[in-house]
């Protein structure tokens, strides 16, 4: 590893249990609505289970994803930065174009399923506190992994720890 560059595989080992936990998370979403379904099968209120597909295969895609993901962090093997790299530029090209749908769409949705007695103050509040999740979820986090592995330091890291690439 060259002088110039500090040794970041703490930072990795931090970052890559924080993508496992993140992918348990998203497999753990993927077994709950299994498990609705299982159980809710058969009652009246209850969504289309076809409605439900779509949320159950991304929930265990990013599951998988990012534990993967995390535990090449952990080993550093050059194929989880390229990886990282390449998820987080589309989560956030994602996250910015989600982004802005919402500031579009989330308001009149809002305001048009608002149960009787919430006055337009907790309603502004509610949008506000949505704002501020999806901007963490897709545009912070996204941006914090690709300051992160983008870096010199931890592209010496990995090279250093896995010279030759696969």
């Amino acid at each position: 590893m060259p002088a110039e560059h500090k040794d970041r595989s703490r930072l990795l080992f931090a970052l890559g249990l924080a993508e496992i936990a993140m992918g348990l998370f998203a497999l753990f979403l993927a077994a709950s609505v299994v498990v609705g379904l299982a159980v809710g099968n058969g009652r009246s209120g209850e969504p289309d289970s076809v409605l439900l597909l779509p949320g159950l295969f991304f929930d265990l895609l990013f599951g998988l994803l990012f534990t993967a993901a995390g535990w090449g962090s952990i080993r550093i093997r050059r194929w989880a930065r390229l990886f990282v790299l390449a998820a987080s530029w589309l989560w956030l090209l994602a996250g910015v174009g989600g982004l802005g749908l919402a500031a579009v769409f989330l308001p009149g949705l809002m305001v048009q399923s608002r149960p009787p007695g919430v006055d337009a103050e907790m309603l502004s509040y509610a949008q506000g506190c949505a704002f501020a999740v999806l901007t963490v979820l897709c545009v912070v986090l996204p941006g914090l992994l690709l300051s992160v592995y983008g870096s010199a330091g931890v592209r010496a890291t990995f090279e250093a720890r896995e010279p030759s690439p696969r």
